[in-house]
């Protein structure tokens, strides 16, 4: 996983960082890390595991996950819930699911 250590900063330096994008997508270009405009980047290697990632950094957050929709994704989806964020919404190539603690989870197919 890489690009979690910049939002990390951010959110000890107090800066205003409202989101956190967290890519599964392998062909995503390679912005991770980037902390601009309230919004910061994580990329999920190919090898890593989400189930044993650390996520702290999205606690309080509203998350957009990118991921094609598989397996992978899922796990990613409900390893980020553990950590208490704000909302996900997580995008895939048919679909967009959203949850939050209050409404729990929304799909909407198209």
């Amino acid at each position: 996983m890489t690009g979690a250590e910049a939002a990390v900063r951010a959110r000890l330096a107090s800066l205003p960082l409202r989101t956190i994008t967290i890519d599964l997508w392998q062909d995503s270009f390679r912005e991770a890390g980037l902390v601009a405009n309230g919004r910061g980047r994580i990329f999920v290697e190919p090898h890593d595991s989400p189930a044993r990632l650390d996520f702290r950094v999205c606690h309080g957050m509203t998350v957009h996950i990118h991921t094609h929709g598989d397996e992978r994704g899922l796990e990613l989806f409900e390893r980020v819930k553990e950590f208490n964020p704000r909302a996900i919404v997580m995008v895939m190539q048919d679909s967009i699911v959203m949850w939050n603690p209050r409404d729990g989870l929304t799909e909407y197919e198209g």
